[in-house]
C-alpha cells in the first residue's frame, strides 16, 4: 500500500498516536499488533509537520491528525481529526476551524494521488474532537450540544471539498475511537 512512502512528504509527518491538547483519538484493536499500529492497515500524519517554516514562508493552518486506514481490497478511508481542549463553545473560533480542515484537505488532495496510486478512496470522515462536557456519557453529550452552536457548526461545514466529492466536520466528544 505504502509504495514510494519513504520518499514521500509523508515519512517525516507520521506519528504512532493522534494526540494533541490533551485530547486523543484512538485506532481499535483490529489495527494494533501488539499494541503498535499495524503499518500495513494505518497511518497516522501529523500536517503541521509538512506545514512548518521549514517548507513555507507563511504556512497554512492546519488540522491536528490525518489518518488513512485501509481494508484488505486496498479500499481507503481518511479522517481528518481536530483536537481541542476548550471549556466553553465560546472559545472555539469556528472559522479557523473550518480553514484548518479545507487548507489540509486541499494540501492532501494535491498529493495523495502521486504517492497512494493503488488505493481506492472510499470515504473522507472530519472529526473535531472535543473535552467540552467530557464528564458526560456519549449519549447525554449528543443530547446536550444538539441545539449547540457546535452542531450548526458542523451543519454549515458540509462544502468542504475533497476527491469529487464533500465532506462535513462531525463534532464529537473525547475519546475517540477508529477503525475501518
Amino acid at each position: 500500500m505504502w509504495d514510494g512512502f519513504a520518499e514521500s512528504p509523508f515519512f517525516d509527518m507520521e506519528r504512532q498516536a493522534c494526540e494533541e491538547n490533551g485530547v486523543r483519538v484512538e485506532v481499535c484493536e483490529q489495527l494494533l499488533i501488539d499494541g503498535m499500529l499495524d503499518h500495513e492497515h494505518v497511518r497516522i500524519f501529523k500536517p503541521d509537520a509538512w506545514f512548518s517554516t521549514k517548507h513555507m514562508a507563511k504556512p497554512p493552518k492546519s488540522v491536528d491528525c490525518m489518518v488513512i486506514v485501509k481494508n484488505n481490497s486496498n479500499e481507503a478511508i481518511i479522517w481528518f481529526i481536530e483536537n481541542k481542549d476548550i471549556k466553553s463553545l465560546d472559545s472555539i473560533k469556528f472559522d479557523d476551524v473550518i480553514e484548518k480542515f479545507r487548507e489540509t484537505s486541499r494540501w492532501a488532495e494535491s498529493v495523495l494521488n502521486e504517492f497512494l496510486t493503488e488505493i481506492h478512496l472510499k470515504e473522507v470522515r472530519a472529526y473535531f474532537v472535543t473535552t467540552l462536557y467530557k464528564h458526560l456519557p456519549e449519549e447525554k453529550w449528543n443530547k446536550r450540544i444538539k441545539d449547540s452552536s457546535l452542531i450548526r457548526f458542523s451543519r454549515h461545514s458540509n462544502k468542504i471539498p475533497f476527491a469529487n466529492g464533500y465532506f462535513m466536520i462531525q463534532p464529537l466528544p473525547s475519546p475517540q475511537e477508529i477503525c475501518y
